[in-house]
């Protein structure tokens, strides 16, 4: 994935069924900040954000907090005013839901020293968001603007509906071919099926 050319929807939806789905943190509440479950390209091109952003602030110690959410915690944020996307279904999840949007922070210590070291970490404080801007606008990843400065993505605000409807219909698909109930929940029975191929 480089500036200018479409995201692979399909590659999306592989990353979210056979290594999203499948994984111990699909149900977890809680953030969950694990790279590896970011849509390949899209990691690389985020990684790269963060080398060159470190590389001109140099005193800023940027941390992904975020990569992953499931419905769960989609809804918790939503019913504390933190989200205007409620979770429950691939139709009203978030881009974190599928592995396609991070959050990114400025790690501090409990004084307001930057600091490297994510285990001591109690607190966050904003980082030069404009200039990251600049990096990922140029590498092709999405921002949100000033709704919500630390949150980046593969895909415009604009596609977000779409992918949404081409992951659901992978979904059914892929429930029919199993002989599942086609209603595009990613349940139990459904994870089984992913599991064993």
């Amino acid at each position: 994935m480089q500036k200018g050319d479409r995201v692979n929807y399909e590659d999306i939806t592989n990353n979210y069924l056979f290594n999203i789905c499948v994984s111990p943190d699909y149900q977890n509440p809680n953030p969950v900040n694990n790279i590896d479950y970011l849509y390949p390209e899209f990691k690389d091109l985020i990684l790269q954000m963060l080398e060159e952003y470190e590389r001109i602030n140099l005193n800023d110690c940027p941390y992904i907090y975020e990569t992953y959410r499931s419905h769960t915690l989609q809804n918790i944020y939503y019913f504390r005013g933190a989200s205007k996307i409620r979770g429950g279904n691939i139709l009203t999840a978030g881009m974190h839901h599928f592995g396609t949007a991070v959050d990114i922070i400025n790690l501090e210590d409990k004084n307001g020293n930057k600091i490297k070291d994510k285990g001591e970490a109690v607190d966050w404080n904003t980082i030069d968001y404009k200039s990251m801007r600049v990096i990922s606008r140029k590498l092709g990843i999405y921002d949100l603007g000033n709704y919500e400065v630390c949150h980046f993505q593969a895909i415009p605000v604009s596609e977000q509906s779409q992918l949404r409807r081409y992951i659901y219909n992978k979904v059914i698909q892929f429930q029919k071919e199993h002989n599942l109930v086609p209603d595009g929940i990613i349940g139990n029975k459904t994870i089984n099926a992913l599991k064993n191929g």
